[in-house]
């Protein structure tokens, strides 16, 4: 088993598998906010590290999709895209990548 450090844009959902977690008898720590802000996500790696006190993996698994085509997709909306599904996943790998250095 593993502890766990978990945050999602709905509160609801991620109580719920932080509380699945601790059920399972490990620590869990979650945030819910928009992955999206730069701010809320360099604070949620730093709460989560300073939670954990040692962070061994990440899994980035936030996602969003674009339902308007090429010609539908605009400037604003692949921004969004990309805020959503690259950006968090760079920003927390460099933030953690400490961390995750010394867990080998």
């Amino acid at each position: 088993g593993a502890d766990v450090a978990l945050c999602g844009a709905d509160e609801s959902g991620a109580a719920e598998t932080a509380d699945a977690v601790r059920k399972l008898g490990r620590r869990s720590f979650h945030l819910a906010f928009d992955i999206a802000d730069d701010a809320a996500l360099t604070g949620f790696g730093d709460a989560a590290a300073d939670f954990l006190g040692r962070v061994d993996g990440l899994v980035n698994n936030a996602g969003t999709n674009i339902f308007a085509g090429v010609s539908g997709a605009t400037r604003p909306v692949i921004a969004r895209c990309l805020d959503v599904n690259f950006m968090p996943c760079w920003m927390l790998s460099r933030q953690l990548r400490p961390y995750l250095a010394r867990s080998r």
